[in-house]
């Protein structure tokens, strides 16, 4: 696989590239700003390769990791020392799920939001190659209405990859997932809701991999089961869901089946029915 200079590739279990992408061929596949997104929104695609029922994960991160925030045993590292614990904390979560592969491909963050034109052209024929060689039947990635500005950065290019791509070649699911975002606000017609009760065990042992982001900051383990368990028990109030945690996504393949819808088209079809089921609920019991 040729992909950009910086890009490291990590395979699990003593395994060769060929050997990797054999075993990866048609599995889920997620594509993520930072290390340990991975971990918290593509659970669904994880832990159901992990329990044999889909050929190998392979995750991608896209960024290096040098601007992460550092508090604790991690608050005097340099930019170096911390892209190097970084890219080891994303392999190591990789050796333990089991992943096919791990692929970093080391971009800065300010270069692929959109500073450096000739780094966000590599970023795509980045993510063009990987989904040429894996043909994943999968595809989970950042939500378009994400906050975090190089998360959405990596929505965009990956819908440009897959829109280069010849029909055939593309996904057939298609997955915007919840970081720095929950999507519970979407209506129940417009979001899918992904089942990963029997995985919670696994993705705290993933995310706990990623201590130089928890240790004396924010408890992301927590904080991304706990809204997983919320989803499944709030899904609705007459519902009696046999699942008891789920994470939600939104359904892009309408981005790549019309070429012409725009993003900020796509959030207004989700958006515009919302603002107008809580308005049209509000003048009901209006007083």
């Amino acid at each position: 696989m040729k992909l950009n200079d910086n890009a490291t590739l990590y395979f699990p279990e003593g395994r060769t590239e060929e050997e990797a992408f054999e075993v990866s061929q048609s599995g889920p596949l997620a594509i993520g700003a930072h290390q340990d997104d991975l971990e918290i929104f593509a659970m669904h695609g994880i832990g159901n390769a992990y329990l044999g029922n889909t050929p190998k994960f392979v995750g991608v991160t896209v960024t290096n990791g040098d601007g992460s925030p550092r508090k604790g045993e991690f608050a005097n590292y340099t930019n170096e020392e911390m892209m190097a614990a970084r890219l080891q904390e994303q392999n190591e979560a990789a050796e333990i799920g089991r992943y096919g592969a791990q692929i970093q491909l080391g971009y800065k963050s300010g270069d692929i939001k959109g500073e450096n034109p000739a780094k966000g052209i590599a970023l795509l024929a980045d993510i063009i190659e990987i989904l040429l060689e894996l043909k994943p039947d999968t595809l989970y990635v950042h939500n378009p209405f994400d906050k975090h500005d190089t998360h959405l950065a990596i929505t965009r290019a990956t819908i440009k990859a897959l829109r280069a791509l010849p029909e055939q070649e593309r996904p057939k699911h298609v997955y915007g997932c919840e970081v720095w975002r929950g999507l519970d606000w979407v209506l129940s017609d417009q979001k899918i809701a992904l089942d990963v009760s029997p995985f919670l065990e696994l993705q705290e042992k993933l995310i706990d991999c990623h201590k130089s982001q928890i240790a004396g900051s924010k408890n992301y383990t927590q904080a991304t089961i706990g809204r997983q368990l919320a989803n499944a028990t709030y899904l609705g109030s007459h519902d009696l869901e046999e699942a008891t945690a789920m994470t939600y996504a939104v359904d892009l393949m309408p981005l790549l089946k019309d070429k012409n819808l725009t993003m900020t088209e796509f959030a207004r079809s989700h958006v515009n029915p919302f603002a107008d089921k809580l308005i049209g609920k509000a003048k009901e019991y209006d007083v």
